[in-house]
């Protein structure tokens, strides 16, 4: 089973970089720009 992280961060760049770097680590990366967004799909998970 693949484990996942919730990256929220509203640098569209920086989420790239850093989605990039933990799905080269074998990661499933779900990104959302802001904090209500990113409670939101925490909670759907």
């Amino acid at each position: 089973m693949t484990k996942k992280i919730l990256i929220i961060e509203d640098e569209k760049n920086l989420a790239r970089f850093v989605s990039l770097e933990l799905q080269h680590e074998g990661y499933e990366v779900i990104v959302e720009v802001n904090g209500r967004e990113g409670l939101e799909t925490a909670l759907e998970k």
